[in-house]
């Protein structure tokens, strides 16, 4: 514990010790966190250090939130250990839907009680239609107020799916193709690309879409000079000359032994 952190009970009430019993609250800063043991189970202090009696199988320890979930009620679930999540979907095209269907393997310490806190991020439960009913009680994270519910299975969210579109539809009036063709023109011009990974990794891929693009709507000189160009980037990237530096395959024994390009 840190130096001035108070100990007490669920109610906030102090404890001394040696103390015996199965919960207590270690209250330092701005912070309470929870300490949830077997029955009867006798603690002692020294300083700063807090001690289990011999033979203490195990210990539990929550963050106890402003409100929403007491201590005294934490206590129900703080030996519920999560041992394995699931989460299986399905997906409704015609309906635009996908249903996800989110469970939780636990061990129950003691007793059989097998529901935990769940914690749910805010775009599992802002931007889904869902079934999670909240216990008040919430966790700042770096993603966002993070809410919880009781359980450990039978929690269903769903989300509203169109698809991805990763190019644009086909032109539809001729004022559209002439925009087009005029991209793909500007674009064929470009016979240079990249010699690392990265950025000559994006210019072999834009050089493949525009490439196809160019097929779908007829463009044969566009495609065919993009196509000159795409083969001579991958030539060049798998035909090795002596003193190259660039767009190579060579080995990197200092990341792992892996293979990478450079």
């Amino acid at each position: 514990m840190q130096p001035g952190a108070t100990i007490t009970d669920g109610a906030g009430e102090p404890i001394s010790f040696p103390f015996t019993g199965d919960r207590f609250e270690i209250r330092q800063g701005d912070h309470v966190f929870g300490v949830h043991a077997p029955a009867r189970t006798t603690f002692t202090r020294s300083g700063n250090a807090i001690d289990a009696s011999a033979g203490t199988a195990y210990l539990v320890l929550s963050a106890v939130p402003e409100s929403g979930l007491s201590l005294d009620r934490l206590q129900q679930y703080a030996f519920a250990v999560p041992r394995n999540t699931t989460m299986d979907y399905s997906y409704d095209p015609a309906a635009g839907q996908v249903e996800q269907q989110w469970s939780v393997q636990t061990d129950a310490l003691q007793g059989s009680n097998h529901d935990t806190v769940q914690g749910w991020l805010q775009h599992q439960y802002a931007e889904t239609t869902n079934d999670l009913h909240f216990t008040g009680a919430t966790y700042a994270t770096p993603r966002g107020t993070m809410k919880t519910t009781i359980g450990h299975d039978g929690w269903t969210l769903d989300y509203a799916f169109t698809g991805i579109t990763p190019t644009g539809a086909s032109p539809e009036g001729q004022d559209e193709r002439d925009v087009l063709r005029q991209y793909l023109s500007d674009y064929a011009t470009k016979t240079t690309y990249g010699g690392d990974t990265y950025w000559g990794g994006k210019d072999l891929q834009q050089l493949a879409e525009y490439m196809t693009v160019a097929r779908q709507i007829g463009d044969t000189d566009d495609e065919r000079k993009l196509q000159a160009t795409l083969t001579k980037a991958l030539t060049d990237w798998y035909t090795y000359s002596t003193g190259g530096e660039r767009a190579l395959l060579r080995h990197v024994p200092d990341v792992e032994g892996a293979d990478r390009l450079r």
